[in-house]
């Protein structure tokens, strides 16, 4: 249903590109304070809204791409009587036209459609009936100036009676059309014109400025302007009051430093970015408020198998931008970003944090950035934490039951040579078959895998990428971090807002401390970051060895321990085998795996307290 108070700037593509569209000319009388869709002879659409009379004004222009984004944006541009514009270039020309402003010889000026350009009229203020005001929400609040430039609103009256206005925003508030209806659907009043001036107000039931009775009043607060409802009176202006929230958050210096894109235009922070970029955002937005699909139908198509277009890298890190707000805006979580510094909002807000730029080239979700995965959906992610109940009461938790649940169900991915499955001759072959897609493997086919496909992840960076996809999307950055360990890097996810880290992003599913009959409490396979420093990073080296090896000693040392102190199925199946084998002494299994961290006599007690807890379980042995 067309709402005629919508906001211009939020009105979504996909309701400009799903409009029912002819070819008709259109009278200049039909135009008056309109807003209009174009199907343009290019295959482009556009938003207008429009000002008829012997010229044509176009005050706002926005043109859309086919895929949805923002191609070209405009204001204040004139068509003159007899001439054609193309909307693609915002231009008044005859070259590649979409329209001329056409008058005949009967002095009546009409819209006519050149080159198989089509027209759609969205719902205006002479068709706005009774039913449409009288059935709106209204509440009693108001609204900044930034939102009322030619802009459609209704009111209810102290009285009882319902109103719509077409305003206009200046240092006074142009009412440039009022119509008041009786409660009983009938007009009580229609005027023009009418102008309320700084800390002015407005009685709706008479037209009349500065008198008793008001029931609006333009209100000025420093450099701000509002208008609002007083004495009973309320506004409905639903798309506004949707969005109002963003409002303080798209003019919160951190948050505008933070949000920086990179393309073949440059590296820019918010404050430079394009118009139709910032439009895109509050689309998105007023999306997410209206829990509407973003125009993002899928996993973005590749480029030579590694780069997207780079209107699929836009939506897509503005899908990432607009999820972190809406959280925010909406209080989603309860955690808040109102003392996030900048490390925390550069995860949550840079591009750089999600995808690479490679000049020439575009862009591509890299395992160096995030991690090895593709995240193109950031609300089905959101959407997965919160059906399973992961959001918990604050960030660390929240961390925990994530880190739980990719012990519970991630499976290392094999080689393309051992891969049951395969072998297969390349690993974007054989991410194709796990994920369906010959990019880096899809987030949401990690959440929801294909038929007969497990939840599987492209190891260490994999899950690290994943860490950081899911929980980006409720505000909790995760950096990309590195451990050193004999035989080169590995990659590792770094909670750095809670202080906590693993050493390694394959450490949720260890051999040693995978779910069985006694689990490891999930908090103890983390390290502090004074742990990681003195543990991994930066450790004193242990006799004969390289501090890579000695990092790689203290962490399977971390999960051994873990083995034994809660006897782990896995340390209990190795008792179990030398149970059945008869090892004893240097041959059994138990010492061949903790050897190098327990003495024999230590190693002695340990077996003896893994029969206890075999004899525990009931079934002992045939059960673990």
């Amino acid at each position: 249903m067309e709402d005629p108070t919508i906001e211009l700037r939020l009105l979504p593509f996909e309701d400009v590109r799903n409009s029912t569209y002819s070819g008709a000319r259109i009278n200049s009388d039909e135009l008056r304070d309109r807003i209009l869709f174009v199907r343009t002879n290019q295959g482009n659409f556009a938003k207008l809204r429009v000002h008829s009379g012997p010229d044509l004004l176009i005050t706002r222009l926005t043109v859309y791409g086919p895929a949805g984004c923002v191609i070209k944006t405009a204001s204040n541009l004139v068509i003159h009587a007899g001439f054609s514009c193309n909307l693609d270039n915002a231009a008044e020309t005859n070259v590649g036209a979409d329209f001329r402003w056409h008058q005949d010889t009967a002095n009546e000026i009409w819209l006519e459609a050149q080159n198989a350009a089509a027209f759609h009229l969205w719902k205006n203020f002479p068709e706005t009936t009774f039913a449409d005001v009288s059935a709106a929400p209204y509440v009693n609040r108001r609204v900044e100036r930034s939102m009322l430039t030619d802009q459609v609103l209704f009111a209810k009256t102290k009285g009882g009676r319902f109103a719509k206005l077409h305003v206009w925003a200046g240092d006074a508030l142009s009412v440039q059309r009022l119509t008041v209806f009786n409660a009983n659907g009938t007009v009580h009043l229609d005027q023009s014109n009418l102008s309320i001036p700084e800390n002015g107000t407005l009685n709706l039931d008479t037209g009349q400025t500065n008198v008793a009775g008001a029931d609006l009043a333009w209100q000025v607060e420093g450099p701000k302007f509002f208008l609002a409802p007083v004495d009973g009176a309320q506004l409905s202006y639903d798309s506004y009051f949707r969005f109002e929230k963003y409002l303080p958050l798209l003019r919160t210096a951190s948050i505008r430093n933070a949000l920086v894109y990179v393309d073949a235009g440059g590296t820019r922070a918010y404050d430079e970015w394009p118009d139709g970029d910032k439009l895109m955002l509050r689309e998105f937005l007023h999306l997410r408020e209206m829990d509407r699909q973003l125009p993002i139908p899928g996993p973005p198509p590749l480029i030579d198998e590694r780069f997207i277009s780079a209107c699929a890298a836009r939506k897509i890190y503005l899908a990432h931008v607009s999820q972190s707000l809406w959280v925010e805006g909406g209080a989603r979580v309860p955690w808040s970003l109102d003392n996030a510094g900048p490390v925390w909002l550069e995860h949550l807000f840079d591009m750089r944090r999600l995808l690479s730029f490679a000049p020439g080239k575009g862009h591509s979700f890299e395992q160096s950035v995030m991690g090895a995965v593709t995240h193109w959906s950031p609300s089905i992610s959101f959407g997965f934490l919160k059906d399973n109940a992961l959001i918990k009461t604050d960030q660390w938790k929240t961390i925990q039951a994530v880190t739980d649940w990719c012990r519970a169900h991630l499976v290392h991915i094999a080689s393309i040579e051992s891969d049951p499955d395969g072998p297969f001759p390349t690993k974007p072959d054989q991410w194709e078959h796990i994920f369906g897609y010959r990019g880096l493997p899809l987030v949401d086919k990690m959440l929801f895998p294909l038929p007969g496909r497990k939840h599987i992840t492209q190891g260490c960076r994999g899950t690290d990428g994943f860490f950081a996809a899911l929980l980006r999307t409720v505000n909790i950055p995760v950096r990309h971090g590195q451990s050193l360990f004999e035989g080169g890097a590995h990659s590792r996810p770094e909670f750095f807002t809670v202080g906590r880290n693993l050493a390694h992003g394959d450490n949720p599913y260890n051999r040693w401390t995978r779910l069985g009959h006694n689990n490891v409490p999930i908090h103890r396979l983390f390290l502090t970051n004074a742990q990681i420093e003195s543990l991994i990073d930066s450790p004193a080296p242990l006799p004969g060895k390289t501090v890579p090896q000695t990092a790689g000693f203290h962490m399977s040392k971390h999960f051994a321990d873990l083995a034994v102190e809660f006897k782990t199925d896995t340390l209990l199946s190795l008792r179990c085998l030398d149970i059945a084998q008869g090892n004893t002494g240097h041959d059994m299994k138990v010492w061949e795996q903790l050897h190098d961290f327990h003495t024999d006599a230590e190693i002695n007690a340990i077996v003896a307290q893994c029969d206890v807890a075999i004899a525990a379980i009931p079934g002992g042995c045939a059960s673990i």
